[in-house]
């Protein structure tokens, strides 16, 4: 959501869009910055509940704040941002990203139910990356009448490579050789426990495994890896910078994204892998997730919770060099005709034409 966010808002200022960005800070302190020429105003957190940032200040600020704007843009789910959306004046215009269903937090439906559905019911246009965000999701398809198909699209620029980085990639293949990459939080919808079986399945000499992140599963993905012994091949190296994570993309052979659960709605970085011509090893999952990776085109698709085809589709593309780099290709041409930035910031700016029309 963060990324999304970030180059939408980037890529609606240069269309010349007036842009303010209204968040959860990271502590109790609140802020007004200025962020790649874009205002960011931070409302203070307490912490968080169940991944909800408790930030009581933002209903009010949100208030205050709508009669300078044409038009709210909420990006869904933030249930607490919701409420404080869903409480605006009626003729407020809204318009909504759907990103994902709340899958696992279900003790939580009874009371964000209604909240959600309100706020779906006021809002003029809902905007999904994907025909499958609507077609899989729990509550989407009583609002379809209102829902748009706006690609995620990325920013090319965040991912330029300098000399610097460039070197950094080399360092990489000296130490780690060939390597799968896993990019993302971890967290228990990832995937991680079934791939880190999969690699005791594939032949050490093809690969070993590069996991960049953090999350609160971070010490139990080190468990799995000493039980599995599998020290040797796997490396966690952490959150990274984004010139570090840069030269990981241009130095991996492929990415791998594990996930077990449509709460993965897209897999943004399955979009930075193939900007830099990586295949794609993902899960066939009832999300959009599968209909970024063309399984046999741009990447492989497996099923989730399957480590034995998991570790298969890993090693074919390990082993086949040819076939990897033309997947690769593929994978870049797609991203840059469907997924492109420009392509993103004329489909929001056509939903809100129409939400304010």
């Amino acid at each position: 959501m963060e990324t999304v966010l970030q180059d939408l808002s980037e890529g609606l200022l240069a269309a010349g869009v007036q842009v303010t960005v209204l968040c959860s800070s990271a502590s109790r302190r609140s802020a007004d910055e200025i962020m790649c020429g874009v205002r960011v105003l931070r409302s203070p957190s307490l912490g968080k509940l169940l991944s909800q940032p408790l930030t009581p200040f933002l209903p009010g600020a949100l208030r205050r704040l709508h009669r300078s704007f044409d038009l709210v843009h909420l990006h869904m789910p933030n249930p607490l941002a919701e409420a404080a959306a869903a409480a605006l004046p009626r003729e407020t215009p809204i318009v909504v990203t759907y990103h994902a269903d709340v899958i696992r937090q279900k003790a939580l439906k009874p009371f964000y139910g209604p909240i959600r559905r309100a706020l779906l019911a006021k809002c003029r246009r809902i905007v999904v990356p994907t025909e499958n965000h609507i077609r899989y999701s729990e509550v989407l398809p009583a609002f379809a009448d209102k829902c748009m198909v706006v690609p995620f699209g990325i920013s090319r620029a965040r991912y330029l490579m300098t000399s610097a980085s460039r070197a950094r990639a080399r360092e990489l293949r000296d130490r780690h050789g060939r390597f799968v990459l896993f990019v993302g939080r971890l967290v228990y919808y990832k995937g991680l426990p079934q791939l880190l079986e999969s690699m005791r399945d594939v032949d050490p000499l093809l690969g070993r495994l590069v996991i960049v992140g953090d999350g609160p599963l971070r010490r139990q993905v080190e468990a799995k890896i000493e039980s599995l012994h599998l020290q040797d091949r796997v490396t966690l190296a952490g959150a990274v910078p984004q010139a570090e994570l840069n030269a990981y993309l241009e130095a991996c052979q492929l990415l791998v994204l594990p996930s077990i659960s449509r709460s993965e709605g897209f897999g943004m970085t399955q979009l930075e892998a193939m900007l830099f011509g990586k295949p794609l090893v993902t899960t066939r999952l009832p999300s959009g997730v599968q209909l970024v990776n063309v399984d046999g085109q741009t990447g492989l698709q497996v099923p989730p919770l399957d480590s034995p085809a998991l570790a298969g589709a890993l090693s074919r593309l390990l082993s086949d060099n040819g076939l990897r780099v033309s997947m690769g290709a593929a994978a870049l041409e797609r991203v840059e005709t469907r997924f492109s930035l420009d392509q993103m910031i004329r489909g929001y700016r056509e939903a809100y034409r129409q939400a304010l029309a």
